[in-house]
């Protein structure tokens, strides 16, 4: 397999994934956030097959993706192993979780890229998926924050909210 096969192979299934969260999570809000992240990782997929027909020649076969597990493939036995229904703050550390992974691994891969197009590739996922990472990252502190402020309120300076 090819990094960028790899790759798609990973935003379908990532897509597939928040679309699962977000049909578990219909009848709350979270479902919203979890369509926006389905809608994202479609769009990666979209950038991806369009740049592979473009481009680029002879993809070479990278040996680093049989060491590398897809982010995704794990996440129905994760889920059901924390609840059948993950809650808002769950659903969102186990995202951030993936968005990582996600980040480190297109990383490593823009890393071994040998060709141009292939490194914009890569270079453009990592920074779409740290967006991602970020978002959620921001979601979390902001339910946390007043959890951490009610119980921190009497002990003394806390961040800036």
């Amino acid at each position: 397999m090819n990094a960028l096969d790899f790759a798609l192979k990973m935003e379908l299934d990532g897509e597939n994934y928040y679309k699962e969260l977000s049909e578990k999570n219909k009848d709350n809000s979270l479902h919203v956030v979890f369509d926006v992240l389905a809608e994202e990782e479609e769009y990666h997929y979209k950038f991806i097959k369009e740049k592979i027909s473009k481009s680029m020649g002879d993809l070479k076969r990278n040996k680093a993706l049989g060491e590398s597990r897809n982010v995704f493939d794990m996440s129905s036995k994760i889920i059901s192993e924390i609840k059948a229904t993950p809650d808002q703050m769950d659903a969102y550390v186990l995202a951030l979780g993936f968005e990582k992974k996600s980040v480190e691994l297109y990383g490593k891969l823009l890393a071994e890229a040998t060709n141009d197009d292939d490194k914009r590739i890569f270079e453009a996922l990592v920074k779409e998926e740290q967006c991602h990472y970020n978002l959620i990252e921001d979601m979390i502190d902001i339910l946390i924050k007043p959890k951490d402020w009610v119980e921190a309120a009497e002990f003394g300076i806390t961040k800036e909210y």
